[in-house]
């Protein structure tokens, strides 16, 4: 649940540690390698 108070915005800890992760895995470039990797093998499993 997001709700803004006079210019602060407030979370719970778990949407701010899943924030958190979701900034970690989009900042590194090793990551979302491995993921578009993974994406392009699953699609090509798909077309078999």
């Amino acid at each position: 649940m997001v709700q803004s108070l006079d210019g602060f915005v407030v979370i719970s800890a778990d949407d701010w540690e899943r924030e958190q992760e979701t900034l970690h895995v989009l900042q590194s470039k090793n990551l979302m390698q491995q993921i578009a990797d993974s994406l392009e093998t699953h699609t090509r499993g798909l077309r078999l």
